[in-house]
């Protein structure tokens, strides 16, 4: 057998490479699995009167004044946000693998193909995958024996700016202060101030997920013939030729907003495209 998935992870597509068999009809299965995805949040996030408390206190160690919002009981209570629960969601998933297989005197062969549709625990999230492969072999003459495999696959779906300090949306959730408001009164994103050594205002995580445009789009070929001559028993020779394509598409568009303290005043558009051919 042999697995085929996609970077996205969210589990991977599994499809069969046996062939078809002298004196068998040809067979065709379907495989379906159709699911929800439940985030699991690992990490249990102080709320907002518990960091609201440890920050009074570092302030009073620290001889330094104590911010006005965090004299204000009523005001941390009515903005207790968790961001990894306001960042995530269940997800539907639904997985698709169909095959066939046959073989006549002188021909096997195997034609297989799988799709798959899952939305990420990550509000908009997504991945879109398919892929198509064939396996044939043929006895051409009595001594020469000819196949091919050929895969393609084609993915779609978010991307992030791993490996970027704040970027990443986990990294984000656990770095913004459970008491600062996500929206205006009028529902609009408001920005957000950080934790720890880094502060300053940033943008907001829901924000981020919502607003950026940032898909990934792969497309891959790869094809292998080959041509197998039996010069004598026990004695063949064995040609083996082949060409492999990858292309990828970055698409990535940031909108214009403004947030008072955190805006971004153009359109921030990036279209990066790559093709390798062997």
């Amino acid at each position: 057998a042999a697995i085929y998935g996609s970077r996205a992870a969210n589990g991977v597509v599994l499809i069969t490479t046996k062939m078809g068999k002298k004196g068998q009809p040809t067979r065709v299965s379907l495989d379906t699995e159709v699911g929800l995805q439940t985030p699991v949040l690992g990490l249990e996030m102080t709320n907002a009167a518990e960091m609201a408390e440890i920050y009074n206190e570092s302030f009073q160690e620290g001889g330094l004044a104590i911010p006005a919002e965090l004299q204000d009981p009523a005001f941390v209570a009515a903005n207790d946000n968790n961001w990894m629960k306001l960042m995530s969601r269940p997800a539907p998933y639904q997985k698709y693998n169909l095959q066939m297989t046959g073989a006549s005197d002188k021909t096997q062969f195997m034609l297989g193909g799988s799709y798959q549709r899952v939305d990420g625990v990550l509000i908009t999230t997504f991945n879109r995958n398919a892929t198509l492969r064939l396996n044939l072999d043929h006895q051409l003459r009595d001594r020469l024996k000819v196949g091919t495999r050929i895969t393609g696959g084609y993915n779609y779906g978010t991307d992030f700016r791993n490996g970027v300090l704040f970027t990443t949306p986990w990294r984000q959730a656990t770095l913004t202060r459970p008491w600062v408001p996500h929206l205006d009164a009028s529902g609009n994103y408001l920005p957000v101030r950080r934790t720890g050594a880094f502060t300053g205002a940033a943008n907001n995580p829901v924000a981020n997920l919502e607003e950026e445009n940032r898909f990934l789009t792969q497309y891959s070929f790869l094809a292998n013939a080959y041509a197998e001559y039996e010069v004598v028993k026990n004695l063949k020779l064995k040609y083996l030729g082949g060409v492999e394509y990858f292309a990828t598409k970055l698409y990535d568009l940031d909108p214009i907003f403004d947030r008072g303290d955190y805006n971004n005043p153009a359109i921030l558009l990036t279209d990066n495209r790559a093709t390798n051919l062997n």
